[in-house]
């Protein structure tokens, strides 16, 4: 991964482990600017949630504050856990004019 040509930003919902990941912060919510290694991750409890609980994510960038914010809520689960997740990025630094939005 040639980080100084390729210009992403991604939002990752990890429940897997790879070597570059930080130690025992499985599963996690990562932010990764320009690298698959995260810039940041908060651990992501699922493993408490019922089998079949369905979580909703909201993703949101603030231009004025250059901030991209992650929120993971379960509102039908009797287990009420939010996870969130904050940081800073300027997209007209990192990001071209025009992007592309994908899920993998």
């Amino acid at each position: 991964f040639n980080t100084s040509k390729n210009s992403i930003v991604a939002v990752e919902f990890d429940s897997f482990t790879n070597e570059w990941d930080p130690q025992g912060n499985t599963p996690h919510i990562g932010i990764d600017i320009n690298t698959i290694e995260s810039s940041i991750t908060v651990p992501w409890p699922i493993d408490r949630q019922q089998e079949g609980s369905i979580g909703k994510a909201r993703i949101t960038y603030t231009a004025a504050s250059k901030e991209l914010s992650v929120l993971v809520t379960y509102p039908n689960s009797p287990v009420k856990e939010e996870v969130g997740v904050s940081y800073p990025v300027d997209f007209a630094d990192v990001l071209s004019e025009w992007v592309l939005v994908g899920f993998s």
